[in-house]
């Protein structure tokens, strides 16, 4: 586990941290290296992590916290596509992202004779 200061949403490695420490601001592959998704046994989809947004750290840490101690085992990943690849966009450029999940079953297997 981070230490305390690195789950703070205000720790060293989100915006404010930089901003407090002078850091500038990130270039944009920087920027996508901030975006990240956690795995967590405690939580049914993956959870977006933003290191910029002080919300979703508090999230994280909130998270990662949760009761289980070192049994608990959580994963970080690559967020693919990264924020600023994703095709998506409405009428004012804001890109989205989606998950479409689908059964797929053949039809003796849904209960129909073969």
């Amino acid at each position: 586990m981070a230490a305390r200061a690195d789950l703070d949403p205000g720790g060293p490695g989100t915006r404010r941290g930089r901003r407090v420490r002078g850091d500038p601001p990130l270039g944009p592959a920087a920027r996508s290296a901030q975006t990240r998704l956690l795995a967590h046994p405690g939580e049914p989809k993956p959870l977006y992590l933003d290191l910029d947004s002080p919300i979703l750290v508090g999230l994280f840490a909130t998270t990662v916290r949760r009761p289980g101690g070192a049994a608990v085992r959580a994963t970080i990943s690559e967020m693919l596509p990264a924020p600023d690849q994703l095709w998506l966009r409405d009428a004012e450029g804001r890109r989205y992202t989606s998950e479409l999940r689908l059964a797929a079953v053949e039809a003796s297997a849904a209960g129909r004779p073969s």
